[in-house]
């Protein structure tokens, strides 16, 4: 059995954004009754990339606004991908530096390799100013499919495409989501899974709100062209969530000739 303990290879200490976890939600009914005080979501991985080219690890913790890159064999730190800010030696050393016009992902979630050896990631953005003390209305947030170079001799990142924000389609999904990379094609498969809106259509947190998700699939272009898109929702106010979609060619196998 492979064990990597994550605590072991990155700052335990570094202040995660919006750290504490309040409400009813998984984790505190998962653990409240094992730990007294206040519960802190210290990293909320949430995706594991495995890359058999150079046996590496990528993980995605969305509380740190980090992914990283492990040695799957010596268990140590290749680099690590996201802000620069609350990170100290030895793990600062790690950083990758930002190479042209670039935005760090925020909040995010499934982070994977291309076969271009691209990192791609959707990009939340939660928190995109910061604390959530500092932090800015829902209706002012945007979210991203977003993909990242990395030259590891340089240690040096670029962003070389991008699907949403500012100058592009507005969308705004604050947890879950997804984005994959279609072989086939090329395209880009995008699940922006949490939409949450008033009557107007309006960004917003609150229960009152209007829950339904959104699949998208986009050529690899700039501007990305849409190819395909399906909105999941109804009446009903629970609504839908989506946390990721997969590409299926055909639910019924390979045609066959009369």
């Amino acid at each position: 059995m492979y064990e990597l303990k994550l605590l072991d290879v990155l700052d335990p200490y570094r202040a995660p954004s919006n750290p504490t976890i309040g409400g009813a939600g998984f984790w505190r009914s998962t653990y409240e009754t094992m730990v007294e005080g206040e519960l802190v979501d210290w990293a909320h991985f949430n995706s594991i990339f495995y890359d058999p080219r150079d046996d590496s690890i990528l993980l995605s913790g969305r509380r740190q606004d980090a992914v990283v890159k492990i040695d799957r064999k010596t268990k140590e730190l290749t680099w690590i991908l996201g802000p620069h800010d609350r990170w100290k030696e030895p793990w600062s050393s790690y950083l990758l530096t930002p190479k042209g016009e670039l935005e760090w992902q925020n909040h995010e979630h499934s982070a994977s390799v291309t076969p271009a050896g691209t990192i791609l990631m959707f990009d939340n953005g939660t928190f995109r100013d910061g604390p959530k003390e500092n932090d800015q209305p829902e209706s002012e947030k945007y979210s991203r499919a977003v993909e990242f170079a990395v030259d590891e001799s340089s240690m040096e990142v670029r962003q070389v495409w991008a699907y949403g924000g500012p100058g592009d389609e507005i969308f705004y999904s604050r947890y879950i989501s997804d984005a994959d990379w279609l072989p086939e094609t090329g395209n880009v498969l995008v699940t922006d899974g949490a939409r949450e809106t008033d009557a107007a259509g309006v960004a917003i947190n609150d229960p009152s709100s209007h829950r339904w998700a959104r699949i998208v699939e986009l050529t690899h272009t700039t501007p990305a062209e849409k190819v395909f898109e399906l909105v999941i929702e109804d009446e009903d106010p629970i609504g839908w969530h989506v946390y990721r979609a997969t590409r299926v060619s055909s639910l019924y196998g390979p045609e066959v000739n009369p």
